[in-house]
């Protein structure tokens, strides 16, 4: 399958992509109260998965992930 990404070819099937995963935890230690902090991570968790925005087959992704304290 080729697609072409501004004037680009290149084939899905043969490139790898690296994507960063982030998991957010909620601290009472932080500027924001907690509730707010959960809200906030709420909507993070329902945002799109870039994987799945730029139809990146599984198979070629490598993902590297950080936890990140709010």
């Amino acid at each position: 399958m080729q697609k072409a990404l501004i004037g680009a070819n290149f084939d899905v099937m043969n490139a790898s992509f690296f994507l960063s995963r982030r998991v957010l935890k909620a601290s009472a230690q932080t500027g924001m109260p907690l509730w707010q902090d959960r809200l906030f991570i709420a909507l993070a968790r329902s945002a799109s998965d870039a994987s799945d925005h730029f139809c990146i087959p599984p198979t070629r992704a490598v993902e590297v992930g950080s936890q990140v304290t709010v």
